[in-house]
């Protein structure tokens, strides 16, 4: 192993502050985001830094909930 730890908080980035705010809202998605790899969730971070508009952040949120 390279040492490397998922759950270590140093390997999280911050998460963008509308994203904390749509998972609060929804949480299934909050517990598919948890469930993905490392890799996987600095995608939705990286996407939802793009994010501009409230309606945005919901596609986003909604593809991850599957709904």
């Amino acid at each position: 192993m390279d040492g490397y730890d998922k759950h270590s908080p140093d390997v999280y980035e911050p998460l963008p502050s509308g994203l904390t705010m749509a998972f609060a809202q929804d949480i299934d998605a909050l517990v598919r985001f948890t469930n993905l790899s490392v890799a996987e969730q600095d995608e939705i971070i990286k996407r939802a830094k793009n994010v501009r508009t409230k309606s945005e952040m919901q596609r986003l949120i909604s593809e991850m909930s599957g709904k």
